[in-house]
């Protein structure tokens, strides 16, 4: 290949609900490298050099442009997608809860936040379940179906967490009796 590559990696490589990306731009030419338009707007002298690294960092998602003009004075555009920052909680939710032969079986159900112009809709990745007793103690459940509890009454909520690590936690279900 005699033309101008350009690769890029993003930290994180994978949803966050950071507000700020880091990436890190690798430029080869094995004529030389002239200037660099960089994604925020700056020139770079290239200096003929055949192989050059730049790390910036971007806080919105979106798509940038970096230019390179080799030593020939070609131009190389390449498009820079950023589509991994989602800063919106799930939305609001009630979970529905039933005892089934003295079980307890909670449904959760949410949606991420939306898409926004900043921020991404990165998906529901998992829910938590919280059973509080008639002494305040709350426990932690990684499953939806819950068996041993002794008779009672008892409270349930449920935290729902999005791909990025956004979390919210539903309405409180009160008054289950076991």
């Amino acid at each position: 290949i005699d033309g101008t590559r350009i690769n890029y990696t993003t930290e994180p490589q994978t949803y966050t609900n950071q507000t700020e990306i880091k990436v890190s731009i690798k430029i080869r030419n094995p004529q030389g490298i002239k200037t660099i338009q960089n994604i925020d707007g700056s020139t770079i002298e290239g200096n003929s050099q055949t192989e050059k690294t730049i790390e910036t960092t971007v806080t919105r998602n979106g798509t940038y442009t970096i230019k390179v003009i080799d030593v020939e004075n070609k131009e190389v555009s390449k498009e820079i997608v950023i589509a991994i920052i989602d800063t919106e909680a799930p939305k609001e939710f009630t979970p529905t809860v039933e005892v089934v032969d003295g079980i307890l079986k909670i449904t959760a159900t949410t949606e991420d936040g939306d898409e926004t112009e900043t921020s991404a809709k990165s998906g529901i990745s998992h829910y938590e379940y919280y059973v509080i007793d008639s002494s305040n103690n709350e426990t932690k459940y990684d499953t939806n179906e819950i068996s041993g509890l002794s008779s009672g009454t008892y409270s349930v909520y449920v935290k729902a967490y999005d791909k990025a690590g956004n979390s919210k936690e539903s309405t409180k279900v009160e008054s289950v009796k076991i």
